[in-house]
């Protein structure tokens, strides 16, 4: 029993003698490969110079120094001058017989434009005001007659006047105004029919528009204007009007009349008149768009796509220079287009600008430039501001 004891003593020594040394090994082979790894103190070291060896592919495109204007556009149609409208209206209701001109048409004075004639109501009106004024006669000559007779006063006498006074002047008036016979509406002015109200066989209450005149043609451009925007326009400043199926062509140069001071039930805009040459070729009720510029100013001008924003929220741009990028801090200024005006220290002219890669720089890294497609200065108008502006 003692040489059986022993011998299971010698066999767990040498079990824990054997585990003992795999783990060891396995150990050692474990710090080994750490020490060996990428990520290690080394590793690291290597990263470092591989990122400032690192070259970013880039696009630049030159600073231009010129002036740089902020725009912005405004729709609306031509319309006839207030002053210069003649409203074609008759004194009773009646009945279009027939209308003699069309929308557009330009026309000489004593131009006819509507037949017409009175409605049944204004023709029982006629007809009641001549039975009243019948009677009024009548009961008058009594009165008077038993006046003679001293059967009646002074009094009824004087009734009996004023009725037939008011029976004769509500029958004058109706015959005056041209009751009861066929009527006809002349130009009175030589210019543009600018708007017809009626249709033939349309009845038209008194004092109802029929048709609408402009003299001489004499128009204006009506626009709508946001209300920051209104604020911002000033009576006589120059707007450009195309018309909006007009690509090309020499736009026609207006001024603006007036801004309303009140906001169009209708559109929810301020209201701006501008006042056209007298040679003006657009045409009334045709549609418009109108170009102002709200700001001009000099300065050094670069593409929109060249200003980043960094980690502290701040606007940047990068230059090429000696094949590092230099970063400049800038702060924006007018926008037009895809330009936009760029203030900032160490910034010159003709210098090469980052326009595509730039989210990928860091001040002082190597680039491997390539230039971008020559571009003329956009001038595309616009109402946004500049985050300066906003400021």
């Amino acid at each position: 029993m003692k040489v059986l004891g022993i011998v299971i003593l010698i066999i767990v020594v040498a079990a824990l003698a054997a585990g003992g040394g795999y783990w060891f090994a396995r150990h050692h082979e474990s710090e080994a490969s750490r020490t060996t790894e990428p990520g290690g103190d080394s590793g690291d070291d290597k990263g470092g110079d591989a990122k400032e060896d690192a070259v970013v592919d880039v696009t630049v495109a030159p600073i231009v120094k010129r002036t740089i204007e902020q725009k912005t556009q405004l729709y609306g149609s031509i319309v006839a001058e207030p002053s210069d409208l003649h409203i074609q209206s008759v004194p009773f209701e009646s009945r279009i017989v027939r209308v003699l001109v069309t929308a557009g048409q330009d026309i000489a004075p004593d131009t006819v434009t509507v037949q017409l004639e009175a409605s049944p109501d204004a023709l029982l009106s006629l007809e009641e005001a001549s039975k009243q004024l019948e009677f009024a006669q009548k009961d008058f000559d009594q009165v008077q007659q038993r006046v003679k007779d001293r059967l009646a006063t002074n009094q009824e006498l004087s009734q009996a006047q004023q009725t037939l006074d008011a029976a004769k002047l509500k029958h004058k008036s109706l015959i005056d105004r041209g009751v009861g016979k066929p009527h006809e509406l002349k130009a009175a002015i030589k210019g543009n029919v600018s708007k017809i109200d009626v249709q033939e066989g349309q009845i038209v209450p008194a004092g109802g528009a029929l048709v609408e005149l402009a003299a001489s043609r004499r128009v204006e451009a009506k626009l709508g204007a946001s209300l920051d925007l209104a604020a911002k326009l000033k009576p006589g400043q120059a707007i450009a009007l195309r018309a909006v199926d007009q690509s090309d062509g020499e736009a026609v140069q207006g001024k603006v009349r007036v801004i309303a001071g009140r906001v169009d039930p209708a559109t929810r805009l301020a209201e701006v008149r501008v006042t056209l040459p007298a040679d003006s070729k657009l045409l009334i009720d045709s549609f418009v768009t109108g170009a102002a510029t709200l700001a001009a100013a000099d300065g050094l001008v670069v593409p929109r796509s060249a200003a980043t924003v960094d980690e502290s929220d701040e606007y940047a741009v990068f230059t090429v220079r000696d094949g590092k990028a230099s970063k400049h801090a800038v702060k924006l200024g007018l926008q037009s287009g895809d330009d936009v005006q760029v203030v900032g220290e160490g910034l010159n002219a003709g210098d090469p600008v980052v326009v595509s890669g730039n989210s990928l720089l860091d001040d002082g890294m190597k680039v491997k430039v390539s230039e971008a497609p020559a571009t003329a200065p956009t001038s595309e108008p616009t109402g946004e501001a500049s985050k300066e502006d906003r400021s």
